[in-house]
């Protein structure tokens, strides 16, 4: 009968349909603006502690990348190796005399000369203060981009909740300096974007040659900002295991972006090699301070050197709640949600940092955790605001494929992609 439709499905009134969505664009501008709000405060907040402990801005690392700045800017060596000396005495109280650099005897900073090269101009309008601005751009320029990752990864709620903690860790402090931390963020940030990530429809972009041309060039720029090289790998290899177990549409998808990363890293290789004609055997003497004499007699001293570089940053991430939050919120959704993005993206960021401290054994302060901070960070997220359920993947939605191993019992009925 027409009247036992009503019964049924009661009528809603347009200003009740209307309702939910106005409330949803109304908690998502208060989502942003909290966001943008404590990314403000927080950066104010890290310079402001570094004044208050009686230090100017300006870190120990920075007399490099200014060096890099003046050479680019046409000084010859000899007047920028002054020009940084006597910077240094001023401003960071380091009483050495000795002659700094050439263009060969820091690699890894010859290696990576985006940060130089765009605080170029800078430095030439205002001077050694120029080499403040683009670290003040990037960082304004990657909490907003980060969060929109986020967002598009992971609940509204939940991707808040991971930026903000994110952005309140100590080692942001890195991030409003002038270092290239905030630059290596942002380009990394960029580099995540050209990924094929499932929509919230569950539809997977193609990876077509536009993307795939955006994602090589976006990990030369993040490489050559910061080496983030083991990173890169280490994510296009748990990745790619990761996407061998879903859907034949994200397999092919991911696939073609881990080739492109790993292309991008071998193209990053080439540029840092021009600017810097570093080799591996050069890397391995600096890193070891010459004393690596011997594959035998050098190795306990390198040994020893990478165990404590790993103890004193596995101390300073305990140290450091809220990263210390995040890393065990991440770990915790790897483990309950095997087989998904979550545990490709913490096995990336942890095999990627040490990697990268077994090129470098030098302690940081988990200055060079920030860039495995990307993949914790979007993992946290993805886990805290999914449900605990292991029999679909929290970002695709779709089922999770049997593995590899099951699949060869046809008996249990493992072929069946439905599943």
């Amino acid at each position: 009968m027409p009247g036992q439709l009503d019964l049924v499905t009661p009528r809603t009134s347009p200003d009740q349909t209307a309702a939910a969505p106005t409330t949803s664009r109304r908690t998502s501008r208060l989502l942003w603006i909290l966001v943008l709000s404590v990314g403000l405060l927080a950066g104010a907040a890290h310079l402001t502690f570094l004044l208050s402990q009686g230090r100017n801005l300006w870190l120990f690392d920075s007399r490099s990348y200014l060096y890099f700045t003046l050479r680019i800017l046409g000084a010859d060596p000899y007047a920028a190796n002054q020009q940084v000396h006597d910077f240094s005495v001023t401003l960071l109280g380091v009483k050495d005399a000795a002659p700094i650099w050439d263009a060969r005897a820091f690699y890894s900073f010859a290696g990576r000369p985006l940060y130089s090269l765009l605080s170029a101009p800078f430095v030439a309008l205002f001077g050694v203060n120029g080499m403040f601005v683009v670290p003040f751009l990037a960082y304004a320029a990657f909490v907003p981009a980060f969060y929109a990752l986020l967002r598009r990864l992971a609940r509204p709620v939940a991707a808040t909740l991971a930026m903000v903690l994110l952005l309140v860790v100590s080692p942001m402090v890195y991030a409003v300096t002038p270092l290239a931390e905030s630059l290596s963020l942002l380009t990394a940030t960029c580099w995540l974007f050209t990924l094929p990530w499932p929509t919230r429809s569950g539809a997977t972009p193609p990876m077509t040659m536009r993307r795939i041309v955006a994602c090589v060039a976006m990990i030369v720029l993040a490489n050559t900002s910061r080496q983030l090289i083991t990173f890169a790998c280490a994510f296009a290899f748990f990745v790619a295991v990761w996407a061998w177990r879903q859907t034949s549409e994200l397999r092919d998808s991911w696939w073609k972006a881990c080739a492109a990363t790993a292309a991008g890293v071998l193209a990053s290789t080439v540029v840092i090699n021009l600017f810097s004609h570093v080799t591996f055997t050069d890397l391995v003497s600096q890193n070891t301070e010459g004393k690596f004499t011997g594959p035998v007699q050098g190795f306990p001293y390198y040994a020893g050197r990478v165990a404590l570089s790993v103890g004193l940053e596995l101390r300073s991430l305990v140290n450091e709640q809220g990263m210390l939050v995040l890393a065990l919120v991440a770990v915790i959704g790897a483990v309950l949600l095997r087989r998904t993005i979550v545990t490709a993206l913490v096995a990336a960021a942890f095999t990627g940092y040490l990697g990268t401290l077994l090129l470098a054994p030098f302690p940081t302060s988990l200055r060079l955790f920030l860039p495995s901070a990307l993949f914790v960070t979007i993992a946290a997220a993805i886990a805290i605001g999914q449900p605990w359920r292991r029999d679909r993947d929290p970002l695709a939605g779709n089922a999770l494929l049997t593995p590899w191993t099951e699949r060869a019992n046809p008996a249990g009925g493992a072929r069946s992609a439905s599943r």
